[in-house]
């Protein structure tokens, strides 16, 4: 699926006007299309939706990373540098916070992925991108899962099952960030990575960038000194 495709997808052509409003406002599609379009680009396929048993329960993405040569192009080009052979990847973005409760179910479908398909701990990640820190996880989880920071917006749990949460309003301005930096809830934040993608000529993520926030992308290539193609403003 292309950039037009995914506009097709969150446009009201084929439904009424209210759902199509409910569907641009849900953002986990978006977040679902670019992290595919990033493996993509690696030729590392990426599943999302992912059911786990047979109760209702997805994860939002897998990545399932049987060679070594696949981990090692992860762990170059993309912001997952700890990935194992089987990634689960959550996302909670501003209007869905992170909670303990929800951290609860998040740590369920690991084991429910694992127990069915008889996965050693040790084979495992799971990693959650916040829009917002979760201080509420971080701060008062600790009887549950302990934590440790990593710098620039990475946490990590010390236990067996590895539980790595991303915050994007904390993350380092680099073009491997840029699949996660789209979804930060700063404004700040959102407008430092948009010049950056403008200034490394990085017109895809532009592109997506405006499914997000579309009023900050208008004004920040308006106002930008630096210029994309003529195409890509349209």
């Amino acid at each position: 699926m292309g950039f037009q495709e995914l506009e097709v997808l969150l446009s009201d052509n084929h439904t009424n006007d209210i759902q199509s409003t409910s569907r641009r406002d849900e953002i986990d599609p978006i977040f679902k299309f670019v992290l595919t379009f990033g493996f993509g680009q690696l030729n590392i396929p990426l599943q999302t939706q992912v059911e786990v048993s047979r109760l209702p329960r997805t994860m939002d993405a897998l990545a399932v990373l049987k060679r070594k040569a696949e981990r090692e192009k992860v762990k170059d080009n993309t912001p997952f540098h700890y990935f194992r052979v089987y990634n689960q990847i959550e996302f909670k973005g501003k209007s869905d916070r992170l909670t303990i409760a929800g951290l609860r179910l998040i740590l369920g479908r690991a084991n429910l992925y694992m127990g069915e398909n008889k996965i050693p701990v040790s084979k495992m990640t799971v990693t959650i991108i916040c829009a917002c820190k979760p201080r509420q996880v971080l701060l008062h989880s600790q009887s549950e899962v302990s934590w440790k920071s990593l710098g620039a917006g990475y946490y990590c749990s010390t236990d067996k099952l590895p539980v790595n949460l991303i915050v994007t309003n904390e993350m380092d301005i680099t073009p491997k960030n840029y699949p996660l930096l789209m979804f930060t809830s700063s404004k700040r934040k959102f407008r430092e990575f948009l010049r950056d993608a403008i200034k490394s000529n990085s017109a895809t993520y532009v592109e997506f960038a405006y499914l997000v926030e579309p009023e900050i992308v208008e004004e920040v290539t308006m106002d930008s000194k630096f210029n994309l193609p003529q195409k890509n403003l349209e």
